[in-house]
């Protein structure tokens, strides 16, 4: 079984890590790359296991030509971990978001202003 999460440019592709589901998902990529033109760039690409066999870790990235990654990464500016975040793991947004607001002060916005920088500047940090 092949599943997938798609953020901004960037997908996610869950499968069983075994020889048979990587055949599949390499096919999947060639097809399409044949109905689209769009290739995947296995050099920013990486595959991450978990309780996988070493030969079958071997045989996966062989099959794919990717590295393989370990977690926690950073993607958009958050860890990508097992476990919940923490505070301390959101402090590059909140200081983002801070330093945002803070130059609103100096300007003379009315109250629907303040509100349309939020719904375009803030959300938009936050949503990716």
């Amino acid at each position: 079984m092949v599943t997938h999460l798609a953020f901004a440019d960037d997908l996610f592709i869950f499968l069983v890590a075994d020889p048979t589901s990587t055949f599949n998902l390499h096919f999947i990529l060639d097809m399409f790359f044949e109905g689209s033109g769009l290739q995947v760039n296995n050099a920013k690409s990486q595959v991450f296991f978990s309780s996988v066999s070493e030969e079958d870790h071997v045989t996966i990235l062989n099959t794919l030509g990717m590295s393989s990654g370990s977690l926690p990464i950073i993607y958009l500016g958050f860890p990508l971990t097992s476990t919940r975040l923490f505070d301390n793991d959101c402090l590059p947004l909140i200081k983002e978001i801070d330093n945002t607001t803070h130059s609103w002060n100096s300007e003379s916005l009315s109250y629907a202003g303040i509100l349309e920088l939020f719904r375009s500047g803030i959300t938009s940090k936050i949503l990716f």
